[in-house]
Formats: C-alpha cells, sequence, structure tokens
C-alpha cells in the first residue's frame, strides 16, 4: 500500500489520520444516529475532523450535525443521485432519503451546495446529467428545491 500523498508530500499517517473501529449497529435507528453524534462531538470538541466513509449514508447526518456545532460556518456539499430531501421514508426520519432534510433541518451551516449525479444510459449524456443547487445561511431555499440555482461568490 502507497502511503505518500502527493498533496501534502508527506506519508498521511503521520499527519495524525486515524482510523477508529467500527461502529456496531444500534437497534433503533434513533439510538444509532444518537450514538454516532455522541461520538463524533467527542472528537469535534478535541479539534479533530470527522470523515466517514461508508455506503449507507444516511449515518452522515449525526456528523455532520457535530461539526456544524462547533463550526458555524461550515460549508455542506452533496453529492448524490437524488436530494434525499424527505422528512420521512419508510416511517422513519433516519432513512437515507431523509439525511439532507435532518441536516438542512438540524445544523447550522453556511452554505449548502448539492450536485445531482444520475447514472445516464448513454455516455454522452453524463454532463447533462449534473444539477447543482446551492442555498444560503441556514435553510434550503425553494428555490433551489424548484432546481433553479441560487450561487454565492
Amino acid at each position: 500500500m502507497e502511503l505518500y500523498d502527493d498533496e501534502t508530500d508527506a506519508e498521511v499517517y503521520q499527519l495524525g489520520i486515524h482510523t477508529l473501529e467500527e461502529s456496531s449497529s444500534i437497534d433503533p435507528p434513533e439510538n444509532m444516529m444518537a450514538s454516532l453524534y455522541d461520538r463524533a462531538k467527542e472528537l469535534v470538541q478535541t479539534d479533530k475532523f470527522v470523515a466517514m466513509i461508508g455506503g449507507e449514508h444516511s449515518v452522515s447526518g449525526p456528523v455532520i450535525r457535530a461539526h456544524s456545532e462547533k463550526y458555524p460556518n461550515l460549508s455542506v456539499l452533496q453529492i448524490d443521485a437524488h436530494a434525499d430531501l424527505r422528512d420521512t421514508y419508510d416511517g422513519t426520519p433516519h432513512s437515507h432519503a431523509s439525511i439532507m432534510a435532518r441536516v438542512v433541518k438540524d445544523c447550522t451551516y453556511q452554505q449548502f451546495s448539492a450536485a445531482f449525479v444520475q447514472y445516464p444510459r448513454k455516455r454522452r449524456d453524463l454532463w447533462k446529467a449534473c444539477q447543482r443547487v446551492s442555498s444560503g445561511p441556514g435553510t434550503l431555499s425553494d428555490a433551489a428545491i424548484g432546481g433553479r440555482t441560487r450561487w454565492k461568490a
């Protein structure tokens, strides 16, 4: 495994990057989200920046929330095939289809941007498949939800 990184001109493990043990699944989902939030908040309060890697993106909400409480000028970038702005899905607000609704409603942030990328049927349509949405401080605007873009410099 190559440990050298061109951008930092260093071996990243020497920069303080650390991998935590995998979080175990906890039922019900509310308890899982609370556990993730508590652990992320604990780490963020010690000036750690938490990055999560995984396929189930509903678990990102508590980590984003912990960062937003310490860093009110936080910018959130979502790259997904869907907006994930449903208030609830399958009877829970903690669904993968509701993650960005949690971020928009529960977090303080400076700017929220999203790139909706869907896999096109034809390769030449790839660039046509991307839409961008942006909103200003605190709330996702109706214009952004409607597909119009409100960019800030």
